[in-house]
């Protein structure tokens, strides 16, 4: 038997994140993986990195971490949903000014993505689907759809992130799984997501967890900067913006 934990989505939430970890540390899990964005939306990018990096996690770059630090003409346009509210462009642009080089070497330097065999299971980490980092793979995806992605990546288990939504979804033969976002869940639960799976030659147990962790704190901190006062008020509701 062996258990993984695997985060999605931090999205630059260190309160979010420290409280996941507090729970995670208690389910003791064998090995912790990541998968992406771990910068936008919330005023903690460096510490959020920092965190991450030194513990060494391994994990994936998502297509905010590409945006922030891809060195393309127009990075925001590349990886980010179009088209980008005021909002998001606002948003984007605090990110992108309070994230130092050396944060986007990390996320550049990230794999785009992770596969694993445990316990005879095959596993493909992703940030949104096996073809496209901006692709959304949500709870309602059709199963023929879901499938067709767990076949594109030659998995059994298929973990993606991008949605910010929890989702355990049979897909053909496979499974995809959603652990939803440590800092910005878009489910209607303001607390924080992730996941727990317990893997054994005879088959796979997954658990996804919420945290309760200082989320007015966090608003606080959002409106004390010039981040948008949306991404506060969608914070505290579980919402997108």
């Amino acid at each position: 038997m062996k258990k993984i934990a695997v985060l999605s989505d931090i999205h630059a939430n260190l309160p979010a994140l420290e409280a996941v970890w507090r729970d995670l540390e208690a389910q003791a899990p064998d090995e912790v993986y990541h998968l992406g964005d771990l910068v936008g939306y919330n005023p903690y990018p460096e510490e959020a990195v920092d965190f991450v990096r030194r513990r060494g996690l391994p994990g994936i770059r998502g297509n905010y971490d590409l945006a922030v630090a891809a060195k393309v003409p127009d990075p925001a346009s590349a990886y980010l949903k179009e088209p980008i509210s005021p909002n998001g462009w606002a948003a984007y642009r605090w990110s992108e000014s309070h994230v130092p080089e050396k944060d986007r070497e990390y996320l550049l330097g990230l794999p785009e993505r992770i596969d694993l065999e445990i316990e005879g299971h095959r596993l493909t980490l992703v940030h949104g689907s096996p073809d496209d980092v901006r692709e959304y793979l949500y709870p309602d995806t059709p199963e023929e759809m879901l499938a067709e992605a767990v076949a594109s990546a030659g998995c059994d288990l298929l973990l993606c992130g991008h949605t910010h939504r929890p989702m355990i979804r049979k897909a053909g033969r496979g499974l995809v799984i959603n652990p939803g976002s440590v800092g910005k869940p878009k489910d209607g639960d303001p607390r924080a997501g992730y996941l727990v799976l317990t893997l054994t030659p005879d088959g796979i147990e997954p658990e996804i967890r919420r945290v309760e962790y200082d989320l007015a704190t966090v608003a606080r901190t959002i409106l004390a900067t010039d981040l948008p006062e949306v991404m506060a008020t969608s914070l505290q509701k579980g919402l997108s913006n």
